[in-house]
């Protein structure tokens, strides 16, 4: 089990996958609360999932495109398809308005996901819809959308998606509601990171989202 102090990188994706898997084929009478728990996110997941028929990640359809198409001028056209695709790693650090999320599977044999549906036994992952409250922003390498810009960025990370499902369960997504949230990343070795949602009412982790100067 991770440390407290500091998550281990040992803990990897591939143990996670195996976690889901052992509570995917149990007897489901054998089940503790907590992973009973699991199996009806996972569930539910794959209930709503569709298929990704663009394999991106990257976004709805039109997304991708519509940077091109809505550029101010030629400089910007030329680079809006240049942009990195969005996930929780580059987001960390953001403030966030966040609209809702719309489940995928995926067809790459590459994605890493814990997310695996019960019955297709195929892995999934979010996509979801938001838009950037500031220039709070953690990795500066990174070109962010504007804010107040919508925008789609992808995720299968556990705790994530736990948050997320929460919020839609009880109904904070509906009607055109929103939640504001911040990704808040903490560093693992070998280049890795735990990202996690935090409400904004609670302070940042010092080192974990860094004000720009302006």
């Amino acid at each position: 089990m991770a440390s407290k102090d500091k998550p281990n990188a040992a803990a990897s994706n591939g143990d996670e996958m195996q976690e889901v898997k052992d509570i995917i084929n149990a007897e489901v009478a054998s089940l503790r609360p907590s992973e009973l728990a699991v199996l009806e996110l996972l569930t539910w997941l794959e209930e709503v999932a569709t298929e990704d028929t663009e394999d991106t990640g990257a976004g709805f359809f039109g997304d991708d495109i519509a940077r091109i198409l809505m550029a101010p001028d030629e400089a910007t056209m030329m680079e809006a398809d240049e942009l990195p695709k969005y996930n929780a790693k580059v987001l960390s650090g953001s403030e966030l308005d966040v609209y809702g999320f719309v489940v995928k599977f995926s067809n790459s044999a590459e994605i890493e996901s814990g997310l695996i549906g019960p019955k297709s036994k195929r892995k999934m992952f979010l996509l979801v819809r938001s838009a950037r409250l500031s220039t709070a922003q953690k990795n500066r390498q990174y070109r962010l959308p504007e804010v107040g810009e919508e925008f789609v960025w992808n995720t299968s990370a556990r705790f994530i998606v736990a948050k997320l499902y929460w919020y839609q369960r009880h109904g904070r997504f509906d009607n055109g509601g929103s939640v504001k949230l911040r990704i808040q990343g903490t560093d693992l070795d070998g280049g890795k990171s735990v990202e996690k949602l935090k409400s904004l009412d609670v302070p940042a982790m010092a080192g974990q989202a860094e004000q720009p100067p302006f």
